[in-house]
């Protein structure tokens, strides 16, 4: 983590500048969970995209939805993927993650101009 340590907190400080996901921050963000993934991978031999998840939200909660077998639930259960979205980001990042980023920031963005509602991490929560 020491050698990548540097990389890894530019990459963090550059999406802190954003204050929501927007379509023009999605492939930074796919891709700066899929190198984290792929640095636990290099040291662990597995694939972690759930804990990469946790600590780049720990780190930019605003930034990235949390992999987990619950939210993964919830987005299949209530949204369809935006193939414009699936084909923009399919180069930048772990096929896995971005289907559920994908679902949710489609549900965002449902809800946003259905309703003119941002959503909230709390939000989000109770949706899965």
């Amino acid at each position: 983590m020491l050698e990548i340590g540097e990389e890894l907190d530019n990459r963090i400080d550059g999406l802190k500048k954003y204050d929501i996901i927007t379509r023009d921050n999605l492939k930074e963000i796919v891709d700066t969970h899929l190198f984290l993934t792929n640095v636990f991978l290099q040291i662990s031999g597995q694939d972690k995209r759930s804990l990469a998840s946790k600590y780049l939200h720990f780190h930019v909660p605003n930034m990235f939805y949390i992999y987990d077998s619950r939210a993964i639930r919830g987005a299949r259960s209530y949204v369809e993927p935006d193939k414009q979205i699936r084909a923009l980001l399919a180069p930048f990042g772990d096929k896995q993650y971005i289907e559920l980023v994908i679902r949710l920031f489609t549900f965002q963005e449902h809800v946003k101009n259905q309703y003119g509602m941002a959503m909230t991490r709390e939000i989000l929560i109770r949706f899965y």
